[in-house]
C-alpha cells in the first residue's frame, strides 16, 4: 500500500480508496449520527463522575 515514490493518501482520498466512492462522506454522517444519539448519555456520565469525584474529596 505504501510504496516509495507513490502518492500518500489522507482524509477523503484515503477512505474513498479503501471503501469506494463516498466512503468518507458516509463515515462523517455515521459519526455525526452516533454522536447525536449518545450526546445526552455522555454528558450525564461526565456529570455523574464529576459529582462523585467532588463528593469524594
Amino acid at each position: 500500500m505504501f510504496e516509495k515514490g507513490k502518492e500518500f493518501l489522507i482524509g477523503k482520498k484515503y477512505w474513498d480508496f479503501l471503501g469506494g466512492d463516498n466512503t468518507f462522506d458516509n463515515l462523517l454522517e455515521l459519526f455525526d449520527s452516533v454522536g447525536k444519539n449518545f450526546k445526552e448519555n455522555i454528558q450525564q456520565k461526565i456529570k455523574q463522575v464529576a459529582k462523585e469525584k467532588i463528593e469524594g474529596i
